[in-house]
This record gives C-alpha cells, sequence and structure tokens, in this order.
C-alpha cells in the first residue's frame, strides 16, 4: 500500500473533523452548570472510590482530583491531535516541495516494502 499526498489530505481532513469535535466537546463541559458537571465527575468519583478510600482522599478532593484529570485529558486528547496534524502538514509540504525524480509519483513510502523515501524532518 502507498502513502500519497492524496491520502495524506484525506487523514487531514479527518483529524480536522475530530479536533472540531474535540474543541466542542471541551466548550459544551466547560458551558456545563456546576450541577451537571458534579453529577458527571460523581459518577468517575463512585467508579474509582475502592482507589481514593486506600489512598485516605476524602469525597472533595476525590472530586477535585477527578475534575482536574478530566480537563487534562480533554485538553492532553487536543494537544495530541493538533501534533498530528502539524506532522501531516509538514510531510505534505515537504512532499510537494520536493523534486527528487524517485517520488514523480507523489509516493512518501510503500507499506508493502516497508521501504521509507524521502522523509526528512
Amino acid at each position: 500500500m502507498n502513502i500519497t499526498i492524496k491520502r495524506l489530505e484525506s487523514i487531514r481532513r479527518v483529524l480536522l473533523c475530530f479536533i472540531v469535535i474535540t474543541v466542542g466537546f471541551i466548550w459544551i463541559h466547560s458551558m456545563m452548570s456546576r450541577e451537571v458537571s458534579a453529577e458527571e465527575s460523581g459518577r468517575f468519583v463512585e467508579l474509582l472510590e475502592p482507589i481514593f478510600r486506600r489512598m485516605n482522599i476524602g469525597d472533595a478532593l476525590a472530586d477535585h482530583i477527578v475534575r482536574k484529570w478530566a480537563h487534562f485529558l480533554e485538553y492532553a486528547g487536543l494537544g495530541g491531535e493538533m501534533g498530528i496534524l502539524a506532522c501531516l502538514n509538514r510531510m505534505i509540504l515537504r512532499l510537494k516541495s520536493t523534486n527528487d525524480s524517485k517520488n514523480k509519483n507523489g509516493i512518501i513510502f510503500d507499506l508493502d516494502k516497508t521501504k521509507f523515501n524521502n522523509i526528512r524532518f
């Protein structure tokens, strides 16, 4: 299977959709009322209750920890998506700007041969 510019651009479009969904998810959760947010985090606190109990962590602190981890994971996911997007953009730009005679058909690498061509960072 060959990876081409068109395939990378398709992957980039799908990734952009995921980024929009992630931003929407973060935005919706930031707009929730305190009661709804507490109910959501309360489910995870109950799920993790045995761990918190062993560590002698009270309910208020457990709720605080769950909320902070939720924020961390939301933004870490967004950061990961943005990092992958940056790498894809760089690969596409490098491929488009190359005048390598081996790469006239726009192939970055051939997965069948597992031989990587023309990838420069």
